[in-house]
């Protein structure tokens, strides 16, 4: 859809970046609680949908409220790299947009869309403790009488949102899902580090292999420059 938005949508993209710009200033744990509050809380004994649909109804809501911030996020990026040279010689040599996507915008997009996915993944271990503590359990949080609830799945977030108020009193019930929930989060951080690190290296090894490559080609003919922006080599 990012692809979509930076091909076909020129005139309005200002305006539709304005107005989805509020996901990014409102939290989407405040919204996703409000949307999902209804749905997820329900007495005990109460019929009620089956875990699967709660759980997807969950996961589509939060994919939703995703999608604007990442959809303009990727456009962005599409229109950086519609801007460089090699996009406007492959353009005038006859180059359709479907091979602009597939040949020279996905393989510079490629590691982005990694980044991205590793972020995301941080930022919903995070929005999934919130709910914790606001006590939304991940498919579902069963009420009874005195203010008892019971998370459905048992999973990290939800033993966090139980358990936490008794960290002074009985501190290792929480700290125990707690400290898993902090190594995968850190873990999480350590991969992307490590994606980004490898990344840069490719970068810097496919730039500085090509001057030494045309070199030995050209038979000191006059080439076009190669491109620092390209992470593969176009053959």
């Amino acid at each position: 859809m990012g692809l979509f938005f930076a091909f076909y949508v020129r005139k309005s993209f200002k305006t539709l970046e304005a107005l989805f710009d509020c996901f990014t200033v409102v939290p989407m744990t405040l919204i996703g609680y409000f949307i999902l509050d209804t749905v997820l809380r329900f007495q005990n004994g109460s019929p009620v949908p089956s875990f699967f649909e709660r759980a997807s109804f969950e996961i589509i809501v939060l994919v939703i409220l995703a999608l604007p911030v990442l959809i303009f996020y990727f456009a962005k990026e599409t229109k950086k790299i519609l801007n460089e040279e090699f996009i406007e010689a492959a353009t005038i040599l006859g180059g359709s947009k479907f091979h602009l996507a597939i040949k020279h915008i996905f393989p510079n997009i490629f590691p982005i869309l990694i980044i991205v996915m590793m972020q995301q993944f941080v930022q919903t271990l995070i929005i999934f403790s919130h709910f914790g503590i606001l006590e939304l359990f991940f498919g579902g949080t069963i009420l009874f009488y005195g203010n008892e609830v019971e998370s459905v799945s048992n999973e990290w977030s939800g033993l966090i949102g139980l358990y936490f108020r008794s960290l002074s009193v009985q501190p290792w019930i929480p700290m125990v899902p707690i400290t898993f929930f902090i190594l995968t989060i850190i873990t999480a951080h350590i991969m992307l580090q490590r994606i980004q690190l490898a990344f840069e290296k490719r970068h810097m090894k496919q730039t500085s292999q090509e001057p030494i490559e045309q070199l030995n080609t050209s038979n000191f003919t006059q080439q076009l420059p190669a491109n620092s922006f390209t992470l593969y080599d176009d053959k």
